[in-house]
């Protein structure tokens, strides 16, 4: 903190701040972009097992790290891209799914050199792999951070810091914060366009500050956005995060985030920020760090606050009291925030990042059974309805003291119902019954309270009916909706589409694994459950073409 800077106006400002002269954005790009023509042709597997159909060396002399940017690329059930860098060994594999989520390109690769091979699948012709350009390191000279340059609010006092909320945005070179357990995020609207990684566990950068990346688990891409780029105090985007190599989002991975403040800072309040600037000392710069200070003036769309930032540090989240209060966007100091509550900003959040939304692992495919509940004391509360179960209480006192009840008729033969909360608590409890002759029977409770809220699963048939109870204790907060999250299907569209790694379509592939599963039962091609046979057969053969 720098005391010279508390000798501040100590009003508020209604009005929208004032752009002004020689305001100057904070973000670092990374990337110049290089033309590179490579095409497998196209390649086949006659056989079982996946196999290396194509591979080729690609090196870029001194290149400090490398992103392969794809072409027209053809991957057939069970294919896929690897890359693996020559330098650290990192690797990353992509089907047609994952190659789609990274927007058709990779992480980002330590080193100038990596190999890239395509993996055709089982019995698949077509396959095909194409390179358009590269992704390298910008060669151009960059300042680094320091005090007197922008951002810089008198001496330089951040430090180095490890939180694993905050994550390094490529190829823009900002900062990017996970605000709730979905993964969704929020950065400044002039960091945000296409093929973007956010990066966690960022290492030191090199002794001439050349950045290192983060093993290829610790990259994400972003899979869905909206932003605004109309200046100071009008400067934010709301991303949603996608999978690594391993399946996971951020907050699968790391378990952090913080939330949304819905209250307004005031002048001389405390404030600190935590992104990814550059640094005078070479091995900290565009790693993460942290600095507190003070908010100076609060206007009705911005904030302005005395914290060190640098270039790189765009999107990095100003917070108060370990929330979010606003979005850093120019410099100099006193520095520039997007209000966190601009309207247009809310807005897009909540059109980016719903309860419900698709990407959300806990309730990919959720059926909303209710709006946004903001307060589970009063919302819906009744005393009807059978007393607390003694499977859900597992001695600890509670009671359904405030009770909330849903119906839900389940169209998948096994259901998750979860109670997704953008939450600060939820102390209680989730119970699930079928009605039979006016009689309520218990298929399923949380078997513990915890802050994102409980979760059943449940084992039933389709077209069943469940009475979803939701109560707590007395000390309950937050908002949220009670979600179901399907697994499963009521009904096989097209059984006859067997192969391994299902296409969409009835033809060869799945005809010769019908062949090799000939005899077995219970397998993929077995599709009235009496083994694999002539019936099977006939009724492939009836349905050849494309799936209905």
């Amino acid at each position: 903190m720098n005391p010279v800077l508390l000798m501040v106006t100590a009003a508020a400002f209604n009005g929208p701040i004032n752009p002004g002269p020689g305001l100057h954005t904070l973000d670092q790009p990374v990337s110049d972009f290089r033309a590179f023509h490579m095409d497998s042709g196209l390649k086949a597997n006659a056989g079982a097992n996946p196999t290396t159909a194509f591979a080729q060396v690609i090196t870029v002399p001194d290149a400090r790290w490398l992103r392969l940017y794809f072409g027209d690329v053809v991957l057939k059930g069970g294919s896929s891209i690897r890359v693996t860098s020559m330098l650290d060994g990192e690797v990353q594999e992509l089907d047609a799914g994952m190659l789609a989520m990274w927007s058709n390109s990779t992480a980002y690769f330590n080193g100038d050199t990596v190999t890239v091979e395509l993996i055709a699948g089982p019995r698949t012709v077509g396959n095909r792999l194409t390179i358009d350009q590269l992704g390298v390191p910008k060669d151009v000279h960059q300042e680094v951070g320091g005090a007197g340059q922008c951002g810089i609010c008198g001496g330089d006092d951040r430090v180095p810091s490890d939180d694993l909320w905050v994550s390094r945005l490529f190829p823009s070179g900002c900062t990017a914060s996970v605000y709730n357990e979905f993964s969704c995020m929020v950065t400044a609207g002039h960091c945000v366009g296409g093929g973007m990684v956010v990066q966690f566990n960022v290492p030191n950068s090199q002794n001439n500050c050349n950045t290192i990346n983060p093993p290829i688990a610790d990259q994400f891409p972003i899979i869905n956005f909206l932003f605004d780029n109309g200046g100071p105090g009008d400067d934010w985007g709301a991303l949603e995060a996608g999978l690594n190599n391993l399946g996971q989002r951020p907050f699968d991975r790391y378990g952090e985030f913080r939330p949304i403040s819905t209250v307004t800072a005031s002048v001389g309040q405390a404030c600190d920020l935590t992104g990814y600037g550059v640094d005078q000392t070479c091995t900290l710069s565009q790693t993460q760090q942290f600095d507190d200070g003070t908010i100076c003036a609060v206007f009705s769309n911005a904030y302005e606050f005395s914290v060190d930032l640098r270039g790189g540090n765009s999107g990095s989240s100003l917070m108060r009291n370990h929330q979010m209060i606003g979005i850093a966007t120019h410099c100099p100091c006193c520095n520039v925030a997007t209000r966190i509550n601009n309207f247009d900003f809310a807005s897009a959040r909540a059109e980016i990042c719903e309860f419900d939304a698709p990407g959300n692992d806990e309730c990919s495919g959720a059926i909303a059974l209710t709006e946004t509940i903001t307060d589970f004391l009063t919302f819906g509360a009744t005393t009807s309805g059978p007393a607390l179960p003694a499977e859900c209480d597992e001695g600890g006192g509670l009671a359904f003291e405030n009770d909330i009840w849903f119906r839900f008729t389940a169209e998948f033969p096994s259901v998750t119902f979860n109670l997704c909360l953008d939450p600060l608590t939820f102390d209680g409890r989730m119970a699930v019954y079928v009605e039979s002759c006016g009689a309520l029977t218990l298929v399923g409770c949380s078997d513990d309270s915890c802050d994102l809220g409980p979760s059943v699963d449940v084992d039933g048939e389709c077209g069943t009916t469940y009475l979803v109870r939701v109560g707590g204790s007395g000390d309950v907060s937050g908002s949220g909706r009670l979600i179901a999250a399907s697994f499963g299907s009521c009904a096989v569209v097209c059984p006859w589409d067997c192969e391994a790694v299902p296409d969409g379509a009835v033809g060869i592939n799945d005809f010769l694994d019908l062949l090799a599963q000939w005899g077995l039962v219970g397998t993929s091609c077995d599709t009235d459950g009496g083994g694999v046979g002539i019936n099977d057969f006939l009724d492939l053969l009836a349905n050849w073409g494309q799936c209905p």
